[in-house]
């Protein structure tokens, strides 16, 4: 890329947060190897664009005239068709973390300093001038940018990453198209939900361009996958309620008794269901999930949603006072919400969980819910979309565009949805017709109880002791533990495990924990540190590079050196003796420097020759060379 970053941060990041609760990470699947995929549209580039990862189009012709790919060229096969899914299922992930600021203005940049957080504008936004990305010192600092319009930056735009921000964790998501300006410096994935995605002349993107459903343009650009991986944590569905959903947590779409039908590419994740009614329309949709029709999941699922039902009715009401009309930018905390009659949703409410992952929200309708058009759910503070539950004694439309959480279920009436719709819940009929259009739907699963944390890590660490490894890692107390597991890796992504070590069950006071591997691998490895508690639950906590232990050399060992610009570094003495790490060109001039010992470091982009790395040691520096190739 022409600008290069040098990021003072391990190479491949933990995989969970050592502080997440249960918590998985993103998975990109394979849309984590294209730096530009579109689900349904054609891509173009324009002069000498330089891509390094692969393009893909599922549906729609590709052009690279002029373009240098570094990487592979997928257009509609088995590898683009299984991309298209794992990029709605990215999408789908990226939806469901919570929102944790929603009062930013629609316009990013102008010098402004960002931290942490996922970021929420109603309507369409832009990027003019810099903005600063600061992790603050944390390689799992999330920044995500959710618009529910259109997104676009003016030229000669920038995004900074500082102090351990990674591009990986960077998104950008918009409702609708993107278009980046000439000169446009951008970090992150961007991704269109059903819009075109474009990059002008001179534009710098270390990231991705992704559309679901739109076409792709650029050049003349450069445009890079980031060298890390995403440590987003996705939560599960952790909270509890007492509604026993049966077999309808399986489901996205079901009625009792009444027709199915879609119109348009929508995309539904969850199996979909008619106990008496015909499904139709679904030749043109992306279904991650099965059909049933009249047979006997359907019938126990007819079973399963008249108690559902019942249980949502019997909920004890805590508020009789909200008038019918909901939205306009309120903000609600938990409770049951009683309307005598009609109600409707229009403009943005957003559903407070104030960090209770238990807060349930039930809005029950004496007749008909409608919501407005571009109307959106926001959930905030832990709230969880399986915790929300809209029950109407009528038919329930949802109007273009709207944005919605929670399962809807109408009693004896319809339910649809419009064009461009998207819900993250479920749609239920007890006898009604169930409709939607060109719409994005996916069930969130049942919200169960979780365990707390099982192990609060302190440390875990691994060195070369003659030809052997030697870890050991600390504990501040241990809950339901039944074993830790060493697994060990040559490129951080396939692992195998080397052991597995008891653990203490239950402890609540700090224990440490050692393990001596005597076997001579003959080569530089990374391992990880995971455990396993008593239900099964895998839980890890941080991975650490080790040389090749079989080497004479002692002190500071560089492998691979040369090195395409990945240089993994390992120290035979004690890493908290390292001050600092600075890399010079032969010329001195500083290129790469941060505080304390860092195992990998990235020169990516950086001139093929010589460079030295200098380690201060306090009373002592120690230099290697350090040697970039073509």
């Amino acid at each position: 890329m022409k600008n290069s970053i040098f990021n003072c941060l391990a190479a491949f990041c933990l995989l969970v947060s050592a502080n997440s609760i249960n918590a998985q990470v993103l998975n990109l699947g394979t849309i984590s190897n294209f730096v530009v995929f579109t689900g349904n549209g054609a891509i173009a580039n324009t002069g000498a664009s330089v891509l390094t990862g692969d393009v893909g189009a599922d549906l729609g012709a590709i052009s690279l005239s002029g373009a240098t790919i570094i990487g592979t060229v997928y257009n509609t096969d088995a590898v683009t068709a299984q991309a298209a899914l794992d990029l709605q299922d990215t999408y789908i992930q990226l939806m469901s973390v919570p929102v944790t600021n929603t009062i930013h203005t629609p316009a990013f940049g102008s010098a402004e300093i960002l931290t942490t957080g996922v970021y929420l504008i109603s309507g369409a936004g832009s990027l003019a001038g810099s903005l600063t990305l600061d992790g603050q010192s944390d390689p799992n600092a999330v920044f995500i940018f959710r618009f529910g319009g259109a997104f676009n930056s003016g030229a000669t735009s920038s995004v900074i990453l500082t102090n351990g921000t990674l591009p990986c964790n960077v998104f950008w998501i918009s409702e609708g198209g993107m278009a980046l300006a000439s000169s446009t410096v951008m970090k992150g994935t961007l991704l269109s939900h059903n819009g075109a995605v474009s990059m002008a002349v001179n534009c710098d993107l270390e990231g991705r361009l992704l559309s679901t459903a739109g076409a792709i343009s650029f050049g003349p650009s450069v445009a890079a996958l980031p060298l890390c991986v995403s440590t987003i944590p996705v939560l599960p569905a952790d909270g509890c309620n007492n509604i026993d959903l049966g077999s309808l947590v399986n489901f996205a779409v079901f009625t009792t008794n009444g027709a199915v039908g879609n119109t348009g590419t929508s995309t539904i994740t969850g199996d979909i269901g008619a106990d008496i009614g015909a499904i139709s329309g679904f030749g043109t949709a992306t279904v991650i999930g099965s059909f049933y029709n009249t047979d006997a999941v359907t019938a126990q699922a007819a079973t399963d949603l008249s108690s559902m039902y019942i249980q949502l009715i019997s909920v004890p009401i805590t508020s009789t006072t909200h008038t019918p009309a909901f939205g306009g930018g309120e903000t609600l905390t938990t409770g049951v919400y009683l309307i005598a009659g009609a109600g409707s949703l229009a403009g943005n409410l957003s559903l407070d969980a104030a960090g209770d992952p238990d807060a349930v929200f039930i809005f029950r309708f004496g007749g008909a819910f409608t919501t407005g058009a571009a109307s959106a759910v926001t959930l905030l503070n832990g709230a969880l979309a399986c915790n929300v539950f809209w029950v109407a004694e009528g038919a329930i439309s949802m109007a273009a565009l709207t944005t919605m959480k929670g399962t809807l279920l109408a009693n004896n009436a319809a339910n649809s949805m419009a064009v461009g719709g998207d819900l993250e819940g479920r749609m239920f009929s007890t006898t009604g017709a169930i409709a939607m259009d060109d719409i994005t739907l996916f069930e969130t699963g049942l919200c169960v109880c979780v365990d707390p944390l099982p192990v609060e890590w302190l440390s875990f660490n691994a060195s070369c002791n003659g030809s052997s490894i030697e870890f050991d890692w600390e504990i501040e107390t241990e809950l339901n533990n039944h074993h830790f597991s060493i697994e060990r890796s040559t490129d951080t992504y396939d692992w195998e495990i080397v052991s597995e070590i008891p653990g203490e069950g239950n402890s609540t006071s700090p224990k440490s924990y050692s393990f001596i591997d005597q076997t001579r691998y003959g080569a530089p490895s990374y391992f990880r540190l995971s455990q396993t508690d008593l239900n099964g639950t895998v839980n890890y906590y941080s991975i650490v590079y080790v040389k090749d232990c079989n080497l004479k050399q002692s002190g500071f060992t560089v492998t691979p050196n040369p090195s395409s610009g990945v240089f993994g570094l390992a120290y035979d003495g004690n890493i908290k003796n390292v001050v600092s790490m600075i890399i010079c060109d032969l010329m001195g001039n500083t290129i790469f420097s941060c505080e304390g010992f860092e195992s990998v470091i990235f020169l990516n982009g950086t001139q093929a020759g010589m460079y030295v790395l200098k380690i201060d040691m306090g009373s002592t520096i120690a230099m290697e060379r350090l040697i970039v190739e073509e």
